[in-house]
């Protein structure tokens, strides 16, 4: 009628080959667990103090099943699991993902992203019946992976830069996936906040970012012109050279499953920022302003910005009659002697003074001819 099973084992393996990829072993396995049967004829299952260490975590256990009478085949089998664990290696993450249950693509998604860091506490949660699992198709239950992690690496898409000593907090629940991120590095820049989302884990939902980054603006030209945005943005920030810091806010979407767009928006802030074309030999200096962009392209309005000992205004955008071209367009008073300085042998030594001046220049995406 009822019983106690004391464990204290060592090298336990336990395997689940409908759920899990491979055995779980378990270094040191130690507590209670009782049962018995009511009155009325269910029988229950509970331990509320159950030690396990693997070599990637440690955790503490407690669970209570319930198992209806026989004659009540109606009621399902219902069990209440909390699990917290502690110290864990995240890059073993996907030795414990119940692949069983799971898209293949979003497994991959998973093993490949996850690289590194530590596991420093956390909880996964269990609560309904189990004929109600998946809880997200049934609205029965609550499932639930919560964890803290430090320096975690996240490889979230080929080609793009990793984050790196990221400090986040990850959550699954039910069929989503969540990680909100308070520090970190994106190339040399510093992660302010960011967060990370897939809505639908069953159906390979995308994988969305949105995020916020501090740092110098050759990161930014580096991810403009090093991931797989260089198709469309490689020839407008070619010769480019970025000195001091701007600020990336940045919300972008990837495809898991199946063949879809990207999503993309950000704004790039310019804070006194410096570019250099070097293959114009000019500078623009002290930028102040903001530069928007998507996949279609860049635009900006009134971004100040000074060069030949002047200050000048730009406007970016596409113009309606040339959708393959950024056009960049610029005005200013330039002084008499910085223009002579600049153009030597053209006479402009003649000239006092200053004059206001107007640059237009259209860039070719990389689906235009040379020639646009």
């Amino acid at each position: 009628d009822s019983g106690i099973l004391d464990l204290d084992g060592n090298k336990t393996e336990l395997r689940f080959p409908s759920l899990l990829r491979d055995p779980l072993v378990l270094e040191k396995i130690n507590g209670a667990l009782s049962w018995g049967i009511r009155k009325d004829g269910t029988w229950h299952i509970d331990t509320t103090d159950m030690v396990a260490l693997t070599k990637d975590i440690n955790t503490r256990t407690r669970l209570t099943m319930e198992f209806p009478a026989p004659n009540q085949t109606d009621i399902p089998v219902f069990m209440d699991l909390q699990t917290d664990f502690s110290d864990g290696a995240a890059g073993s993450t996907s030795r414990y993902l119940p692949v069983g249950i799971m898209p293949n693509k979003v497994v991959d998604w998973l093993d490949k992203s996850i690289i590194g860091g530590k596991i420093i506490s956390g909880s996964c949660i269990f609560r309904g019946p189990l004929k109600g699992f998946p809880f997200h198709k049934t609205q029965k239950g609550r499932f639930e992976v919560f964890f803290h992690t430090e320096d975690l690496a996240l490889d979230y898409w080929p080609g793009w830069p990793r984050l790196e000593s990221v400090n986040a907090t990850v959550r699954f629940l039910n069929n989503s996936f969540d990680t909100w991120m308070e520090q970190g590095k994106l190339l040399d820049s510093r992660l302010r906040h960011a967060h990370g989302h897939i809505e639908r884990l069953s159906e390979g939902s995308p994988f969305e970012l949105t995020g916020v980054a501090d740092g110098p603006l050759k990161d930014e030209l580096r991810i403009l012109s090093e991931s797989p945005l260089a198709a469309r943005f490689g020839p407008l920030v070619k010769g480019m050279r970025g000195v001091g810091d701007a600020r990336l806010a940045m919300e972008f979407a990837v495809p898991i499953k199946t063949p879809a767009p990207h999503r993309l928006n950000g704004t790039l802030t310019f804070q006194d920022s410096e570019l250099h074309l070097d293959d114009w030999g000019l500078a623009l200096t002290g930028i102040r302003g903001d530069l928007l962009f998507d996949l279609k392209g860049v635009k900006g309005k009134g971004i100040r910005a000074n060069t030949l000992d002047g200050e000048i205004r730009l406007d970016i955008g596409t113009p309606e009659k040339r959708p393959n071209t950024t056009r960049v367009s610029a005005a200013g008073e330039i002084p008499s002697e910085a223009l002579a300085k600049k153009f030597p042998g053209m006479g402009l030594h003649y000239l006092k003074g200053s004059a206001r001046w107007d640059f237009l220049m259209d860039i070719p995406k990389t689906s235009a001819s040379q020639d646009t």
